[in-house]
């Protein structure tokens, strides 16, 4: 459809008034996917959220009182933050 970019912008470079604007959205709608609130499912359950708590490993730990707690004293080794080589 839009193979050659000159002819594009020649057609489409300065969307200054409302046909150019709706002959390029005509253009392109076979191409995009729109779903309109009338075609959703209403028959499906209201969505479920289960939040599980977790503790924090001890580096996750030292990562938050690093970077969220930093007026509390530096209780860290001399090689924190950790590098990670991947």
């Amino acid at each position: 459809m839009f193979s050659d970019l000159s002819r594009f912008e020649a057609a489409y470079g300065d969307l200054k008034d409302q046909a150019t604007l709706s002959s390029l959205q005509t253009a392109i709608r076979p191409y995009l996917l729109r779903r309109m609130k009338e075609d959703v499912e209403k028959g499906l359950p209201p969505k479920e959220e289960t939040l599980i708590d977790v503790e924090l490993t001890g580096v996750q730990k030292q990562y938050y009182r690093y970077i969220f707690l930093p007026s509390l004293p530096p209780s860290l080794p001399p090689s924190f933050p950790p590098s990670f080589d991947v």
